[in-house]
């Protein structure tokens, strides 16, 4: 990894490395925010989110969160990437998945500036 690094860092190329994210062997691996959310079952019956980022599918279709892209929620999709009329609100939005969340979406990161306690979603209840 340091040989990385460095030629990386020569190039003037960022490198940067993460730790596991996720559940191994009945643990969960992570910072988050809402560590509950990523439990893989559904715990709450309503919330709120709001995501700041919204996963695009490889057809296009746009989704409120990586938990619909990947459980295929096409019916409460946002749109599709080549609709003319298409306008995305970032707004607080119904969810009915609580605990079935993708860590990617709850973990604290960095933001775009590269400051820590970034996380994607913003959840009330």
């Amino acid at each position: 990894m340091e040989e990385i690094r460095q030629y990386a860092g020569k190039h003037g190329v960022e490198f940067r490395t993460k730790s596991f994210l996720g559940e191994y062997q009945g643990k969960l691996y992570g910072e988050y925010k809402y560590p509950e959310a990523c439990v893989g079952r559904v715990t709450r019956p309503k919330v709120r989110c709001k995501n700041t980022v919204f996963p695009i599918g490889p057809d296009g279709t746009i989704y409120r969160c990586h938990s619909d892209l990947y459980g295929r929620r096409d019916d409460l999709a946002l749109g599709r990437l080549l609709d003319p009329d298409l306008e995305l609100e970032h707004r607080y939005r119904e969810c009915s998945f609580y605990g079935t969340c993708i860590p990617c979406d709850v973990k604290i990161k960095t933001n775009h500036l590269q400051q820590y306690g970034y996380t994607s979603v913003d959840i009330l209840w």
